[in-house]
């Protein structure tokens, strides 16, 4: 998914990912409303009967966050690095309310609230034989942005630190060259699953190369 949120596409402008495991499912977003995350559940129960434990937000921006209190009414608990929960708590209303003008009737039911778990930077969720790990590597892309590394599959689900069709905007107060060397670490790691875009795995060989502030290539496979 790469358009901007509309009423048309529900605010559906993001790919919201889910990790299954033998104890429970872990959502990579709350998505941007309770109506389409409610629709993202209904897909999930088509897949497994494991409850949905933990919603991990890449973000503090409403197409991560505005669908969490659907979850929280699923007894599922929202996770979010502490820029990003600062960000919610202070301009939260304005991002439910820009929401809200532009899905109309498609934003019932959706509440701002709290995130229960709230972490700097690494917080490590083990369901089974799997282990997932929520991590923050810096400034990127906006406050408190984070992925998700699957070890034991080699996979990493980039959240909106990067993503193979182009590279994302970087918001004020951010670093163009921070998102480059914070992806640094992800070289070689594994295969990479981008937030926007086609859904297909890349392998991640070598940070973007940056030239006057400019992408000039970018080690996606």
């Amino acid at each position: 998914a790469t358009a901007p949120p509309s009423y048309e596409n529900s605010g559906h402008n993001n790919n919201l990912s889910f990790i299954i495991t033998e104890v429970g499912v872990v959502v990579m977003n709350a998505s941007d409303n309770y109506l389409l995350t409610k629709t993202l559940h209904e897909e999930i129960k088509k897949i497994t009967d494991q409850p949905v434990k933990y919603v991990v937000l890449e973000t503090a921006q409403g197409h991560a966050i505005l669908g969490s209190n659907y979850w929280q009414e699923q007894d599922a608990k929202i996770v979010v690095h502490l820029l990003a929960a600062e960000i919610i708590k202070d301009h939260g209303e304005d991002i439910l309310m820009r929401m809200q003008n532009g899905r109309r009737d498609k934003s019932l039911g959706t509440k701002l609230v709290e995130p229960d778990i709230i972490f700097e930077n690494e917080w490590i969720i083990e369901l089974g034989d799997e282990q997932i790990e929520a991590r923050y590597l810096g400034p990127a892309h906006g406050p408190g942005d984070i992925f998700l590394r699957l070890p034991h599959q080699e996979l990493v689900i980039t959240g909106d630190l990067a993503f193979h069709e182009r590279l994302l905007p970087v918001f004020g107060g951010y670093r163009r060259s921070g998102l480059a060397q914070n992806l640094g670490p992800c070289h070689g790691w594994c295969e990479v699953r981008g937030t926007h875009g086609d859904t297909g795995l890349r392998r991640y060989i070598h940070p973007p190369e940056w030239d006057d502030g400019r992408v000039r290539a970018c080690g996606w496979v």
